[in-house]
């Protein structure tokens, strides 16, 4: 009898351990989210029959004939999909389903790529500098003969008021040759003359050379020109004209009278 009690102790100290160990495995099959189911053995009163089982995903069913208690433990892995031909799960009568955890699907959708090409247009504006013309005359030469004769002309005799109370006269003298050109070097001779209220005239030959254009610039005066005794007018006259050799004179005495501003 006591054998028998001591046996019973132990059974019942073996049944807890293996109760603890099957919560224990039951705790970490919900973490890893299996579908379990767990059948607890029916009370008894004998312990030396206690029969038990842990089926892993569809339950178990334990009982014993002699005793009560937790029934022994034993785990099985269950492959669900392969079950043996004709078989199927077993039911526990007191297993509780848990049904699979909802599984969520996150779809990220990648934002539409935008893709933006930019074309540059590089326009390229080329001048071309400028265009100089330049267009030179052709030289004419023009060879004039070498005359031989000369001529001297003289230009307008002017008179003008060149200040207070007396005045001025100017005039021109041209050489040419009778083939057209113009002497230069030619001497020219001029009588000057003047009238005067109380003398009447007075006068000298002056001498004058022709420039590189054949041409004098002449300018007489200042001569009194206010009161009763005064200067009233001007007389001129080339009187002769000796031009380079081999030209000869032609024998031309021109001349001109003006009368003083005013008279």
């Amino acid at each position: 009898m006591r054998d028998r009690s001591e046996r019973g102790a132990t059974a019942i100290e073996v049944a807890l351990i293996l109760g603890l160990v099957a919560m224990v495995v039951m705790g970490a099959m919900k973490l890893m989210g299996a579908k379990s189911s767990v059948g607890l053995g029916n009370t008894g009163t004998a312990i030396d029959d206690v029969e038990g089982g842990v089926y892993t995903g569809s339950g178990s069913s334990g009982g014993g004939s002699g005793g009560g208690g937790v029934g022994a433990t034993t785990t099985t892995p269950v492959d669900e999909d392969n079950w043996p031909e004709g078989e199927g799960p077993p039911s526990g009568s007191g297993g509780d389903e848990e049904d699979d955890p909802p599984t969520t699907t996150t779809t990220t959708t990648a934002p539409p790529t935008s893709t933006t090409t930019t074309t540059t247009t590089t326009t390229t504006t080329t001048t071309a500098p400028p265009t100089t013309t330049t267009t030179t005359a052709p030289t004419t030469t023009t060879t004039i003969p070498q005359p031989t004769i000369a001529s001297a002309t003289l230009g307008s005799l002017v008179t003008y008021d060149s200040g207070y109370r007396v005045w001025s006269a100017r005039s021109s003298i041209t050489v040419t040759g009778n083939t057209g050109g113009r002497i230069a070097g030619a001497n020219v001779v001029l009588y000057v003359y003047v009238y005067h209220t109380q003398n009447g005239w007075q006068g000298q030959a002056q001498s004058y050379t022709t420039d590189s254009n054949g041409e004098i610039d002449l300018r007489f005066g200042p001569y009194d020109g206010y009161g009763s005794y005064r200067y009233t007018r001007i007389y001129l006259q080339i009187n002769r004209v000796d031009p380079p050799s081999p030209i000869d004179w032609d024998g031309g005495q021109p001349n001109q009278v003006e009368w003083a501003p005013g008279e």
